[in-house]
C-alpha cells in the first residue's frame, strides 16, 4: 500500500500544482496553466520544490489513518454481530458509514498537511519548505488556518470512502 501511494502521490503532484494554481487565479485555464508553467520552468515547473514530499506526507498518513479507522471499526461491527452466520461481514449500511467515518477521520487528520502543500505549490517563491511553510501559517493565519479547506475536502472524502 506504501509504494502504490508513492506512486499515486508522484503522478498526483503535476495535476495538484496546476488545479490548485487555476484555483487561485494564477491561470484563467487549464491550457494557459500548462503552457505558461512549461515555458517558465520546463517539465520541472509541475512538480515544483519538494512538492513530491509534501504530497507524500499528506497521503501517506490519510491512507493509514482511513485504514486503520476503517478496520478497528470493522472489528467493533464484526464483535456486534458474533454468534452470526458471517459476523465479520458488514451490511451495506454499515459498509457505507464505517468507510465516510474512516474517510472523514482521514481528511481531518491530514488538513493541516493540505494546507502546506497547498501554499506551496501556490506560492513556491514565499515558502521554503514544510516546516518553514507550517512556521510561516502559524505566525501569520494562526492555528486555525490549518484547518482552512476541511469542509470541502470532507464533502469529497466521505462520499467517496462511504
Amino acid at each position: 500500500a506504501g509504494f502504490g501511494n508513492f506512486i499515486a502521490s508522484f503522478f498526483r503532484v503535476p495535476y495538484e500544482i496546476i488545479k490548485q494554481r487555476l484555483q487561485a487565479g494564477m491561470y484563467p485555464t487549464t491550457a494557459v496553466a500548462i503552457r505558461s508553467m512549461y515555458e517558465s520552468g520546463g517539465i520541472g515547473s509541475f512538480f515544483g520544490s519538494q512538492s513530491i514530499a509534501v504530497q507524500l506526507s499528506r497521503d501517506i498518513p490519510y491512507a493509514i489513518v482511513t485504514l486503520m479507522t476503517y478496520e478497528y471499526l470493522q472489528s467493533l461491527i464484526a464483535k456486534k454481530n458474533k454468534g452470526k452466520e458471517d459476523p465479520s461481514k458488514m451490511s451495506h449500511f454499515e459498509t457505507l458509514v464505517v468507510g465516510a467515518i474512516a474517510g472523514g477521520l482521514g481528511t481531518l487528520a491530514t488538513n493541516p498537511m493540505d494546507v502546506v502543500k497547498t501554499r506551496m505549490m501556490t506560492s513556491p517563491e514565499v515558502y521554503r519548505g514544510m516546516w518553514n511553510t507550517a512556521e510561516l501559517t502559524l505566525k501569520k493565519d494562526g492555528a486555525g488556518a490549518f484547518m482552512r479547506g476541511s469542509t470541502p475536502r470532507l464533502m469529497h472524502k466521505i462520499p467517496a470512502n462511504g
